[in-house]
């Protein structure tokens, strides 16, 4: 009967053993699986950086081809400042030719004439 006791015991013991070493094995997955997630998640937290970082440049591109078109305009605006400066001088030169002209006219000189020489 003892002896059967001690077999029961040492059953009991080898059950509560292997239980032991179950728990030990679902702790260890489960601190697995903890990892992995963590893993995950600084994946996750890097590509958002990354996008992050992809969204800024592109902030930074759109602001920079937007100076480049302001500056642009600015070039088109001072060009046709000048092209119409250069109109103006263009209609005063020939008005003074015409007054000169009329001068020349008005002393008895033909300013069309040919030069008689």
């Amino acid at each position: 009967m003892q002896e059967q006791r001690a077999e029961q015991e040492r059953q009991r013991a080898q059950q509560q053993q292997q239980r032991a070493e179950q728990q030990r094995q679902l702790a260890e997955q489960e601190r697995q699986r903890a990892q992995q997630q963590q893993q995950r998640a600084e994946q996750q937290q890097q590509l958002a950086q990354q996008e992050r970082q992809r969204t800024q440049q592109q902030r930074q591109r759109a602001q920079q081809q937007q100076q480049q078109a302001q500056q642009e305009r600015q070039r088109a605006q001072q060009q046709q400042q000048r092209a119409q400066q250069q109109q103006q001088r263009a209609e005063e030169a020939e008005q003074k030719a015409a007054r000169l002209a009329e001068k020349l006219r008005a002393m008895g000189i033909d300013p069309d004439a040919e030069e008689i020489g």
